[in-house]
């Protein structure tokens, strides 16, 4: 099992700077259709970029799940910026693997956000800084957007984008929806 942390210290040493949703998304769309199942002698970098890709549309799909009513336990976590409620709730709903996987994180969630598109991103830990350092295991920083929920966005278009599961729809319709930083 390739854990999310290993996959993106693999990505960003291919790539030497921060990585998006967007960026992943578009680099898969240029290969043809996605799927997330294995394929037989499958370049490693393309799995990893799937393992991102995949692990931000639940981000995504878990932020437009806390706008819901009756979700505000999630909110909340969001909002409060609690690192630790926030590793706990990734972890139970596949975003992370594990807490080994959780601990080489530093979340930060941005509620200042402009946008739409509002699109996060990973960068290795420490000062802003997209250098990838000497040290293993790699450590990360998960840069999450969090807009106000817009009224424009109706329940009925959150439960659609929260219960996809086409795996050639990476992002969510309505730019009004977040990303995620993936």
């Amino acid at each position: 099992m390739t854990r999310l942390s290993d996959a993106v210290s693999k990505l960003l040493e291919e790539f030497q700077s921060p990585i998006t949703l967007s960026q992943i998304n578009e680099r898969l769309t240029n290969r043809g259709p996605v799927s997330f199942a294995p394929i037989e002698n499958e370049n490693p970098l393309e799995i990893l970029e799937k393992l991102l890709a995949e692990r931000g549309k639940k981000l995504s799909q878990l932020i437009a799940e806390s706008w819901l009513s009756g979700k505000e336990e999630y909110k909340e976590k969001f909002l409060l910026g609690d690192e630790d409620a926030l590793k706990e709730l990734f972890i139970e709903k596949g975003i992370f693997d594990d807490k080994l996987d959780a601990d080489r994180f530093t979340i930060e969630i941005r509620k200042d956000v402009e946008g739409p598109p509002y699109i996060g991103e990973i960068t290795t830990w420490g000062e802003g800084s997209s250098e990838i350092p000497e040290t293993k295991p790699l450590r990360f920083k998960l840069i999450i957007p969090y807009p106000v929920p817009k009224p424009e966005i109706e329940d009925e278009e959150l439960e659609s984008w929260i219960n996809n599961n086409d795996e050639r729809q990476l992002e969510p319709l309505n730019p009004l929806i977040p990303l995620s930083c993936t």
